[in-house]
């Protein structure tokens, strides 16, 4: 993965990797939001004298692939994951209840 980095960015000046990498920190400071949530407010008037831009933003996708920690924190879809769950209608409320306990 090291080198793959290290090739993609023989692709972009040291400019545009310096803006990436500052891209990248917005997007931590902020809590992970999503990159279409990020590209919105890029392209927004909502935030001034902001160095960075969409285009950027698109570049460290390019250079440094998606967030760890947004790839990890994802959802997984649970379609089929479980062969054993039985789908059965509960017609009244509490009905059936699910609980841990500790």
């Amino acid at each position: 993965d090291a080198e793959y980095v290290r090739d993609k960015r023989m692709l972009y000046t040291n400019q545009q990797i310096d803006r990436a990498n500052r891209v990248l920190a917005l997007h931590e400071a902020l809590c992970h939001p999503s990159d279409e949530a990020l590209k919105a407010l890029l392209e927004s008037p909502s935030i001034i004298n902001l160095d960075v831009t969409a285009t950027d933003l698109k570049n460290a996708r390019d250079i440094f692939g998606p967030c760890a920690v947004c790839l990890q924190s994802k959802p997984l879809h649970v379609t089929g994951s479980n062969p054993s769950y039985d789908r059965h209608e509960v017609p009244e409320p509490g009905e059936d209840l699910h609980m841990d306990i500790v």
